[in-house]
Order: C-alpha cells, then structure tokens, then sequence
C-alpha cells in the first residue's frame, strides 16, 4: 500500500490536478502527501544570458530572478499546505534548487509513488510553454510514476496495458504492491495479432493478480487499428479511472518511454497513467 506520494508543484493548472489526485490517494491510503517546489537555476542563468550577456547589469538581473523564483516557490509550497490541511491529510513540503528533473528524481527515492501533472512547466513558471521535466524523469525515475490527466472523472475500474516485457512486468508488480485497484474490476489488455500469444500472456498477468486477491479479467484483444488508440478505446469503454502502462513496441528503454504509443497514450489519455521504469 502506498504510504508516500511525492508530488512535483509548478504552479499550472495541470500541477493542481496533479495535487487532487494526491489527495484522494493520500486519503485512501492515509499516505503523506509531499510537495516538491523547485527553482530552476539553470534556466535563470540562460535567460539572463540570452538578454544581458555577461555584463555587470547581468549580475543584478540574476539576483532578482533568482529572489522572485525563491518566492514563487514559496508561494506554490503554502497554497500546496493550505489545501493539504483543509483536506485533512498529512503532508511535508520540500523546496530544492537545480534542474528540475534532476531534482524530483533525487527526493524520489524516499518516496513510494511520484506524481506528476499532465504538462510539465517547471522551466520559468507557468505562464511558459511546457518544458521536458516530464519525459525527462520518465527516462531516470527508479521509483513507480503517475501521470494526472487534464481533469479528474469518476469512473470504477482500472486497465492494464500488458505485453511480458520486463517493463510491463515492473509496472504489473508495482501496481498490485500499491494498492492502486481500490478493489475494482481490473482488465488486463494484451495486444496483438497473435491472438494465442496475447491470451497467454493476459491470463499469465491475471493470475498473478489473481493470487494477490485483485479481481482481474483477461481481455486479449487485436489491433483495430493502432495499439495505443486500442488502449485509449477499452479506457473509455471499461470506464476505467486508471492505466496502468507497460513496455509495448521495441524492447529497449528509449523505445518504451519515447516511442509513439507512450507519447499518445499520455498525450490523450483521460485518466491517469502509471508507469514504472
């Protein structure tokens, strides 16, 4: 069961979704719920080299970017305890410096599950067009990772996008050890043409789930026309309030995390997504 969120504060809309989220899984779970505010000094310094160079005004420039960053940050932290303590969870808030993915993947390993909102803007706030924090930390992060998506909707089961990989594995596991399944109908997605191969590889997951007492179903199913729009489909159709990813297309890491099906399955899915490296 989790106990521990980490929960990654840029000050958009999709960072406060991200929070919501946390709370509802902190209160499930009576988990502690940690904010992570960050200020990006890399991207200070670029920004005042691209405006000022390297004269004396830069200096001064600097100082004051790094003082509002510092405020910012600030600012995000109290309003992510006020509503921490209006909902009545135990939460911690912590405020570090550096690259922001660098960053979230170091607090993370204290923590069980790291959240984060559906568009990264941790570069310069969020007024800016989404930065790489997310993909980024996909690439690196050791511990379980959630996706939030645009919005929260009700809904009343899980889907598990599965295919024998060892990613899909890790993420099988880490999903079953978090608790994640609420006690609901979780369908296990195998696909591909090989209809034998993805019924085997479906009711393999289902009885592992099945041992640790998850109501799983096997659901094999055929490409109708992309993977990643057959998965986005059976969310909408199982009415399913989690994905939970796994490895599909090539075997390697840069494929799974950066290959198409990852990048339009979080780029459209209307639920949250967990992933695990």
């Amino acid at each position: 069961m989790l106990k521990s969120i980490l929960v990654g504060l840029d000050g958009s809309p999709y960072s406060a979704v991200a929070v919501e989220l946390g709370i509802q899984w902190a209160r499930t779970f009576n988990a502690l719920l940690v904010g992570l505010g960050i200020v990006n000094d890399r991207a200070i310094q670029e920004l005042d080299l691209e405006s000022h160079g390297t004269s004396p005004y830069s200096l001064e420039v600097s100082t004051q970017l790094m003082t509002e960053a510092h405020r910012k940050v600030k600012q995000l932290l109290e309003q992510f305890a006020e509503r921490c303590v209006e909902a009545g969870v135990a939460f911690n808030v912590l405020q570090d410096v550096g690259l922001p993915y660098e960053e979230i993947v170091r607090e993370s390993e204290r923590y069980d599950l790291v959240l984060l909102g559906h568009e990264g803007h941790f570069r310069l706030g969020a007024n800016t067009p989404p930065d790489e924090t997310l993909w980024n930390v996909l690439k690196r992060e050791p511990r379980p990772l959630a996706i939030a998506p645009r919005k929260l909707e009700s809904a009343s089961s899980v889907v598990v996008a599965y295919n024998s990989s060892p990613h899909a594995n890790r993420a099988l596991q880490a999903f079953q050890a978090s608790g994640l399944d609420f006690g609901e109908e979780v369908s296990v997605l195998s696909i591909d043409d090989d209809r034998q191969a993805v019924r085997q590889q479906a009711e393999r997951a289902v009885e592992f789930l099945q041992l640790h007492r998850i109501n799983a179903i096997a659901c094999p199913l055929g490409p109708v026309d992309s993977v990643a729009q057959t998965i986005l489909r059976e969310v909408h159709k199982r009415n399913a309030r989690l994905l939970v990813m796994g490895a599909y297309g090539h075997s390697t890491v840069r494929e799974f995390f950066l290959g198409s099906i990852t990048t339009v399955v979080l780029n459209e899915s209307p639920v949250p997504v967990f992933l695990c490296h």
